[in-house]
């Protein structure tokens, strides 16, 4: 099955020009300047827009239940996303923050939770370390005040 170059020019090569002067375009293709045969490709919308849309809808029609499945994963990825925060927010308090009801911080949730406690002071690392280390024997007097005011 297999033809030679030869073979090949030659067929492409004895193809009638048409009316326009086609043939072998500069860019390729059959047609007047690598065009399609016939002339250049219609534009606008189409002659019958209610059969092109069923007719379009017929070639996804074998689809359909995939494409309700990921248009329901989208729907539902989007409403996640918005509420995750929502749903979020009270596990965080209660995990991290254990918020009383005066709204003072309990550090000894943070003692618990946390492996490495960093203060900063102003944007800028004042102290880190383990939490006994911090919240046993602050070195800073900054910390010491805002400790003194928290527990």
């Amino acid at each position: 099955m297999a033809r030679s170059l030869e073979e090949l020019k030659k067929q492409y090569n004895s193809v009638a020009p048409d009316k326009n002067g086609g043939g072998m375009g500069p860019r390729g293709g059959m047609g007047p300047r690598g065009g399609r045969p016939g002339g250049p490709r219609p534009k606008g919308k189409p002659k019958n827009t209610k059969k092109t849309v069923s007719r379009l809808l017929s070639y996804v029609g074998k689809y359909k239940l995939r494409l309700v499945f990921v248009l329901f994963s989208m729907l539902t990825s989007t409403v996640a996303a918005l509420c995750g925060s929502y749903l979020l927010a009270p596990i965080i308090d209660n995990i991290a923050l254990t918020v009383n009801p005066d709204a003072d911080v309990k550090m000894s949730a943070i003692e618990e939770v946390a492996n490495r406690v960093i203060f900063l002071d102003d944007g800028l690392l004042a102290e880190q370390g383990n939490p006994d280390e911090i919240f046993g024997s602050p070195k800073t007097e900054r910390l010491q005040t805002f400790l003194s005011k928290v527990l």
